[in-house]
């Protein structure tokens, strides 16, 4: 069981995006068997000023065939922003939407591929 709020908040997020992915597209990639990619170096960035600190960031690119992507909204499964209402309220609808809609904001990208490193581009927090 996770050990703090965020870890609880990530952990609900996670069920709920993968229940919801097995409802809407089970074919569409699992974000469990899926690299975390981000579309801009802007946004690698970001993400890991605000959460993964001690991160590296790489420039990849697929390594053989291309597999099958799909781009979700980072920044609608991000806490803030919330009216206060509880999790089984908004999380159930925001998750169908996270595999149904064109995403805005923030774009993660799952990719259930391999990927080769093209270039380490950071080790610290700014590149």
């Amino acid at each position: 069981m996770p050990a703090d709020f965020s870890s609880l908040t990530t952990f609900m997020w996670d069920m709920s995006l993968e229940t919801a992915r097995m409802a809407v597209n089970p074919k569409l990639p699992s974000r469990l068997k899926s690299l975390f990619l981000w579309e801009s170096k802007e946004d690698a960035i970001w993400f890991k000023e605000n959460y993964r600190k001690q991160g590296a960031i790489y420039l990849v690119e697929p390594a053989g065939e291309l597999a099958e992507f799909h781009r979700g909204s980072f920044s609608a499964i991000t806490p803030g922003g919330r009216s206060g209402d509880p999790y089984i309220k908004f999380i159930p609808p925001v998750a169908a939407k996270y595999w149904t809609d064109e995403p805005s904001g923030r774009v993660e990208v799952l990719y259930p591929g391999q990927v080769s490193v093209v270039e380490k581009l950071s080790a610290t927090s700014t590149i």
